[in-house]
């Protein structure tokens, strides 16, 4: 399965934006990337993001704000998981990157980081700059 066949099943996913870097432009993004600990010989990094609307994220509610991050993190889980079983279906080894967790609050971590940076990643992916 080449990148363009990958962005048309993530645009058939509801993806509103999907793009495919290999392992190489992740790491000149990232010099601390490891993709292979997410799988093991991994060869490119797919990323994908979907409209996140502005009324629920900017409400003064933080229940209405939280309810609506969570259901956009099932349907970014739900679009990754498809991904990645029709990748294993054509032949090739596949995993989802959790799109919030894990929080790793070690003094090295500091925060927010998890197996692979999604910014960097979204960069090397031609998806925008980090600015």
């Amino acid at each position: 399965m080449n990148a363009e066949a990958i962005k048309g099943l993530g645009q058939s996913l509801d993806a509103d934006c999907i793009g495919v870097a290999g392992r190489e432009a992740y790491e000149k993004v990232e010099p601390k990337a490891d993709l292979d600990v997410v799988v093991k010989g991994a060869k490119s990094i797919i990323v994908f993001g979907i409209w996140m609307g502005d009324a629920a994220i900017e409400s003064p509610s933080p229940v209405v704000q939280s309810q609506h991050l969570m259901i956009i993190y099932d349907e970014l889980n739900r679009i990754g998981l498809k991904i990645a079983r029709d990748l294993e279906k054509a032949g090739h080894r596949a995993a989802t990157i959790p799109p919030h967790l894990p929080i790793e609050m070690s003094d090295e971590k500091k925060g927010l980081i998890g197996p692979v940076s999604l910014r960097h990643a979204a960069e090397a992916a031609g998806l925008g700059k980090m600015g």
